[in-house]
């Protein structure tokens, strides 16, 4: 675990009002980078000595994913489908009591204010699955990575809502009977780094078994339909119009918990 990078947070301390705000009081800025210092102090692998037996639940997410959008990859089409998937350590606050003392002193208090910290161990971990055979006149096959996330609680308690972020890397192999494909055969090889965004909610059903679903606008680099990958983009109205530059992503998903033993 050492080795591995953080990926997502979630805390208690960032209230629905304060998300509208530009700028958070310091004391709530201390409060949502808590979680941060102990995720990334609890994960520090000690000498083989001092390594210290731990059992965490893993949690499992997959479900179904709907995209919808605009422009030539959409024509004549209601929408492409998908797998959304998710793996992640759960570091709950039970936890973060039992390994206190491995939090520097100053932060302990704000360390003992967190709920839960998601841990991913991996950035090559996909995110989503684009599985999407053509139907009409476009399909699509592809892949999102998304290395990088962080949340904003909206609410915590038997439902979980909050507002998710993140930068993701999305190739996608698109073959279309659409005129706009003319240029490449028919054939587009879509590969773009961006940015995603939209609201989350979470039903814990039981403590092993939870339900979410969301909808996410993932927004991109424009590529223009028809241009190669490192094609140059372009941000007019008429370039727009004939690009992939943002989806909508509708997803369900069922997550499985298990308990996990490791050495930190």
């Amino acid at each position: 675990m050492g080795s591995s990078l953080l990926r997502t947070v979630r805390t208690r301390t960032v209230q629905t009002h304060s998300v509208s705000r530009t700028r958070l009081r310091s004391r709530d800025r201390r409060r949502a980078l808590a979680p941060l210092l102990f995720a990334a102090v609890l994960c520090i692998a000690l000498p083989d000595a001092q390594a210290a037996e731990v059992t965490l639940p893993v949690d499992v997410g997959v479900g179904p994913a709907f995209y919808h959008g605009t422009g030539p990859v959409f024509d004549g089409v209601t929408g492409h489908f998908g797998i959304k998937l998710s793996l992640a350590a759960i570091i709950d606050r039970a936890l973060i009591r039992k390994h206190i003392k491995r939090v520097p002193k100053q932060y302990r208090k704000m360390a003992l204010g967190m709920n839960e910290v998601r841990y991913r161990p991996s950035i090559f971990m996909p995110d989503s699955l684009l599985i999407s055979p053509k139907v009409g006149s476009t399909g699509m096959y592809g892949v999102t990575w998304r290395p990088f996330g962080l949340s904003i609680p909206l609410s915590q308690g038997a439902v979980n809502a909050d507002i998710g972020l993140g930068v993701i890397l999305t190739y996608a192999f698109i073959h279309s009977d659409n005129a706009a494909f003319a240029p490449t055969s028919g054939i587009m090889h879509f590969l773009r780094p961006g940015l995603d965004i939209g609201p989350r909610v979470e039903i814990p059903v039981t403590d092993n078994f939870l339900v979410s679903f969301g909808w996410s606008a993932l927004l991109y680099v424009p590529q223009k339909v028809g241009d190669q990958v490192f094609a140059i983009p372009t941000f007019d109205e008429a370039g727009l119009q004939n690009s992939l530059w943002f989806m909508g992503q509708l997803w369900l998903k069922l997550h499985f918990r298990f308990p996990y033993t490791t050495h930190i």
